[in-house]
C-alpha cells in the first residue's frame, strides 16, 4: 500500500505521458514466461488503465492512494 502527493502524481503523470504502451511489446516477451500476465493486449489493457487514473488524479490535483488485498 502506498500514497502520492499531488506533487509526485503530477511528476509521475509527466512522466507516464511519454510512455507508448505498443512500445512495451518486447519487455513484455521478455517477462511474460513467468506467468502473470500471457496476452500482450491484456497487460497493454491493464496498463493503460493505470495510466489513466494516474493521468485523471494528476488532473484533479489529487493525492493517490493505492492499496491491495490479498
Amino acid at each position: 500500500d502506498c500514497y502520492f502527493s499531488p506533487e509526485t502524481v503530477t511528476r509521475l503523470a509527466q512522466q507516464a505521458a511519454t510512455i507508448y504502451l505498443d512500445d512495451l511489446n518486447r519487455a513484455f516477451l521478455d517477462y511474460s514466461a513467468e506467468g502473470w500476465i500471457q496476452d500482450f493486449n491484456d497487460f497493454r489493457a491493464m496498463a493503460a488503465e493505470w495510466l489513466d487514473i494516474l493521468a485523471r488524479a494528476n488532473e484533479g490535483q489529487h493525492a493517490l492512494a493505492i492499496a491491495v488485498w490479498d
